[in-house]
């Protein structure tokens, strides 16, 4: 297994993988939002997680186990292919026992009749999900050649926006543009898996020996699918577009901020499943608590900031006709810390230790409060009662892992002090509060605060000296006077 530099390079190429994924809906969702109005966004939203049961049901667990499965063959290319060509055989079986379903509720389910057409638009997206494999890249640590395709579809995808979504009757072209700049890789991966496996039959497959960690896989993608999406389902049934489009708006928001700190999670699976393999328990905690470190110091100030200015985030994103977002956004906002803890536990821990079983039991419970939640909350409170049920289910699943974690791989804040986080925030709040209340406009006030909270917050942990700061500024220290010495050295 490569060393340290390698892996290093690795969770750099994926965060950026994951950052560049949001191209995309960072800049096409202010335009969007402000042509479609919340009835469209709405709309686009409402079929967006539906679609996502089904692509779920298509993947049937495959893209976690797949990561794990594909790394524990890499070393050998004809056991590397039957592999995927097992989970290929398995994820077309699922895939048409999706689309059975699929269109058999298209036609019956009234709510989806209503926009058989957007349905159908965007319905390619479970095929696409299918066929791009982007376990086997990741299994394979190809994260190089994910970030530039992904980039290539998204920058091809805003010009397109600007020019085929001009009116409120565009919402369909707006759900298209959205599968084609997330999915449409997924041809190239496909064709592109040649370089790395036979595509020739080999003959002997085992797909028994995967079925099991699949369909555990599978029930924890159903669950946690049920409480990260049902919400929006529900308001869509029990509501109307316009109130799923005030509670995705803050969702969007919630989502871009996690793939923010959770951006270089995945690069750690196959790394850590083979210290686990190794039997390098010591080599694998360290990595886990300085993950969870880290996360904690970009997580906890992120989302106090966007309590405080989320009037003004959802202004600039989204335009003033989507103000109801606001209080949704501010009660969804822990979650970012919440699901970035979890996110390591339960995938990255969980996972390379073959503990799925307490991952399933997690999300379970996430499931269970957020059902019964969404229930009694969204017809009283709409938006924010969904808002309410996912805070509280988050909450419930940290606190399962949170118990079974102590147990497998000991304290999971250890070395993690809360006082100088605490105080980094207040020196941020202190430094950038002011701002809120003077008479500027929403971009320039959303600009200088990030500066001053942000810059306050960072140099509260320098002046404490809190681990993780100093070692990042100093390696920041370290990389810049490596390219000025090169730059001597090359003139």
């Amino acid at each position: 297994m490569a060393g340290e530099k390698t892996l290093a390079y690795n969770v750099l190429l994926n965060g950026l993988f994951k950052v560049l994924s949001l191209i995309f809906p960072v800049i096409a969702f202010p335009y969007a939002s402000r042509v479609l109005l919340p009835e469209g966004i709405g709309k686009v939203s409402f079929a967006a997680s539906v679609l996502a049961y089904f692509t779920m049901l298509a993947q049937m667990g495959v893209p976690t186990y797949g990561i794990q499965a594909c790394a524990r063959a890499a070393d050998n290319k004809e056991e590397l292919s039957r592999t995927v060509h097992e989970l290929w055989l398995v994820s077309l079986v699922t895939t048409g026992l999706s689309y059975s379903i699929f269109f058999v509720l298209l036609f019956a389910a009234p709510k989806l009749q209503s926009d058989r057409g957007l349905f159908l638009a965007m319905g390619t997206m479970v095929f696409l999900k299918v066929i791009g494999s982007e376990w086997l890249y990741q299994a394979l640590e190809q994260y190089s050649y994910l970030t530039k395709t992904s980039l290539v579809f998204k920058a091809a995808a805003i010009p397109a926006l600007f020019i085929m979504v001009r009116g409120r009757q565009d919402y369909i072209c707006y759900g298209m543009l959205l599968v084609f700049a997330s999915y449409a890789p997924g041809i190239i991966n496909f064709v592109h898996a040649r370089r790395y496996i036979y595509v020739k039959f080999l003959g002997n497959y085992h797909i028994k020996r995967h079925v099991k960690q699949i369909v555990i896989l599978f029930a924890v993608s159903c669950a946690s699918m049920v409480y990260t999406n049902m919400d929006t389902v529900m308001l869509g049934m029990i509501k109307d577009a316009e109130e799923v489009g005030y509670y995705n708006t803050a969702v969007n928001v919630k989502d871009i901020l996690v793939s923010l700190v959770t951006a270089a999670g995945m690069a750690l699976l196959p790394r850590m499943s083979y210290y686990v393999k190794k039997g390098m328990e010591e080599k694998f905690k360290e990595i886990y608590k300085k993950a969870v470190h880290v996360m904690l110091c970009a997580a906890f100030p992120v989302a106090v900031y966007f309590i405080i200015f989320a009037e003004e985030s959802i202004a600039l994103m989204a335009g003033p006709a989507f103000l109801n977002s606001v209080l949704p956004m501010q009660l969804i906002m822990p979650t970012v810390l919440l699901i970035g803890l979890t996110n390591i536990i339960g995938i990255q821990v969980f996972v390379a230790m073959g503990r799925e079983k307490d991952t399933l039991h997690s999300v379970l419970a996430g499931m269970a409060a957020d059902l019964a939640l969404n229930s009694i909350l969204i017809p009283l409170y709409g938006a924010a009662g969904a808002a309410i049920g996912t805070l509280v289910a988050e909450m419930a699943v940290f606190l399962v892992q949170y118990g079974y974690i102590k147990e497998a791989a000991g304290r999971l804040f250890e070395g993690v002090c809360w006082k100088k986080l605490i105080k980094a925030c207040f020196a941020g709040m202190i430094a950038s509060f002011w701002i809120k209340y003077s008479d500027f406009p929403a971009s320039f006030t959303l600009i200088f605060s990030v500066i001053l909270f942000f810059g306050g917050y960072i140099g509260m942990l320098l002046q404490q000296k809190e681990p993780v700061a100093i070692e990042l500024f100093c390696r920041a220290g370290g990389v810049l006077k490596k390219r000025k010495k090169n730059g001597k050295d090359g003139v």
